[in-house]
């Protein structure tokens, strides 16, 4: 009976230890296989999610320098533009002043001219008589009180 008993403990160990062993090998490689299946997995999920994050920084980054060069290019030609208004509108305010200007400064210099002359003309009709001013104009003699001259 104790061979017997050995024998039987012997296999029984041996049984067990297969056992143990096929078990141990079992959870091992199960341990292993999600393992590296977690960690592809989030390696696959880490890339993934930081080629989106900087494909969106750079759609990101294209928008705003699109935006802002936009906004340069808009306010570039919009300053050309009412800087160039401005200029046309300034010369154009300036020759047209300077084009009154000069017509009235003949106009008032020929007429002032010619008022002179009229009234030099007819300076020399002037007389006094009882120191009071007197003009002969178109026959009459015009009384030219001082107080309104």
């Amino acid at each position: 009976m104790a061979f017997c008993s050995t024998k039987f403990n012997h296999y029984y160990y041996y049984y067990y230890y297969y056992y143990y062993y096929y078990y141990y090998y079992y959870y091992y490689y199960y341990y292993y296989y999600y393992y590296y299946y977690y960690y592809y997995y989030f390696y696959y999920y880490y890339y993934y999610y930081y080629y989106y994050y900087y494909y969106y920084n750079y759609y990101y980054y294209y928008y705003y320098y699109y935006y802002f060069y936009y906004y340069y290019y808009y306010y570039y030609y919009y300053y050309y533009y009412y800087y160039y208004y401005y200029y046309y509108y300034y010369y154009y305010y300036y020759y047209y002043y300077y084009y009154y200007y000069f017509y009235y400064y003949f106009y008032f210099y020929y007429y002032c001219y010619y008022y002179y002359c009229y009234y030099y003309y007819y300076y020399y009709y002037y007389y006094f008589y009882r120191s009071k001013a007197y003009m002969y104009v178109n026959g009459i003699y015009i009384l030219m009180d001082p107080s309104n001259l």
